[in-house]
């Protein structure tokens, strides 16, 4: 997501002005390559490992999974919402390998809009699924009498309507603007810089800060009364906590790790009091950029890694294996039988 605009700008500025330096102008941050070769052609990796990844993550879940369990609701919602964010990528890629933006100021709306959205509905399903598995293992009775299919579905709609409300001033102060005989897709900001460092902080607070809080709380609590439980409980409870908490873990841990530096830089960015910022902060800046858009397509690694289920029915989706015949030993006919049927009916605790 591209929150500090103005510094954005000043970056390709440096970048562009390389081509037209003379001797008396001051070293360009970095050479034009970077934003008109490198950035497209990663941004173009992550588009294309995320249509795919998500796509088969939405196709293996609809088809195999049990869509009535409600931590596969909120995995539905995680994966919509990065599949979402994949389309918008090209016209990204388009404006920063070609310096202009040529679809439109609708597009332009539309498109800064659904790469802020997909920054906060990721971050919040991710919440809610942390709250989601803080009630099913430390409040055992009360979830099982609230936390319904139904419900899940109407937190996760809540979920894309705050969303939406959250990116209003993207909506609202998304347009095409004239940069140096250039026609590009940003964010104009009323009263200047005020307004833009204000939505930084805001958007810092709401979509980062205030969620690993929660999500924190969360599993303190959970490890908390698993500390407290006896020993057959504990041994009970570890098994709920199961795949479903790894993988809400590793979500967790791969958003912070490709979202904390972007947050760091722009943090430091609102410090600045330099007109013309450094080669390393320039660096740091797409580094930053470059790690915050690949979230949303690693996403499906962590459910490969962490749901044995789901990495057979990736195989079976992808190679359309089919269901292996087996003897019995008593009477000795064939009975057709699935490999992993066992092991799904063993496992359908730690999908609570």
């Amino acid at each position: 997501m591209t929150l500090n605009t103005t510094l954005l700008l000043f970056f390709d500025d440096q970048i562009v002005s390389n081509t037209t330096a003379n001797i008396s102008s001051p070293p360009a941050l970095l050479p034009i390559w970077v934003t008109s070769v490198v950035l497209p052609a990663f941004f173009g990796v992550v588009c294309v490992s995320g249509l795919i990844g998500n796509g088969l993550a939405l196709i293996v879940f609809l088809r195999f999974s049990n869509t009535k369990k409600v931590p596969n609701v909120y995995i539905l919602n995680l994966a919509s919402a990065d599949l979402l964010f994949m389309f918008g990528i090209p016209f990204l890629t388009y404006q920063y390998a070609a310096q202009q933006w040529i679809f439109g100021e609708l597009m332009c709306k539309i498109i800064f809009a659904i790469d802020g959205m997909n920054m906060y509905t990721g971050i919040f399903t991710l919440t809610a699924m942390s709250v989601d598995r803080y009630l099913a293992i430390v409040h055992a009775v009360w979830s099982m009498r609230h936390r319904t299919l139904n419900t899940a579905r109407a937190i996760c709609l809540i979920l894309w309507l705050l969303s939406t409300v959250v990116t209003i001033p993207l909506w609202i102060y998304s347009k095409t603007i004239e940069d140096n005989g250039r026609v590009l897709c940003d964010v104009s900001w009323p009263d200047g810089n005020i307004m833009e460092n204000l939505f930084i902080l805001y958007s810092f607070v709401v979509s980062f800060l205030l969620p690993l809080i929660i999500i924190s709380a969360c599993y303190i609590g959970i490890m908390t009364s698993l500390a407290k439980g006896s020993m057959g409980q504990k041994k009970r409870r570890k098994s709920k906590l199961g795949r479903v908490g790894v993988m809400v873990l590793l979500a967790v841990a791969l958003f912070i790790v490709c979202w904390l530096p972007f947050w760091t830089v722009q943090l430091v960015m609102l410090t600045l009091n330099e007109k013309r910022p450094s080669r390393s902060l320039a660096i740091a800046y797409y580094t930053s950029l470059c790690m915050s858009y690949a979230n949303s397509s690693l996403n499906p690694v962590v459910y490969t890694f962490s749901r044995k289920n789901f990495r057979q029915d990736l195989t079976r989706t992808l190679f359309s294996s089919k269901p292996s015949y087996k003897i019995t030993d008593n009477k000795r006919n064939a009975t057709l039988y699935t490999h992993d049927k066992c092991e799904r009916t063993i496992g359908n605790s730690n999908d609570l």
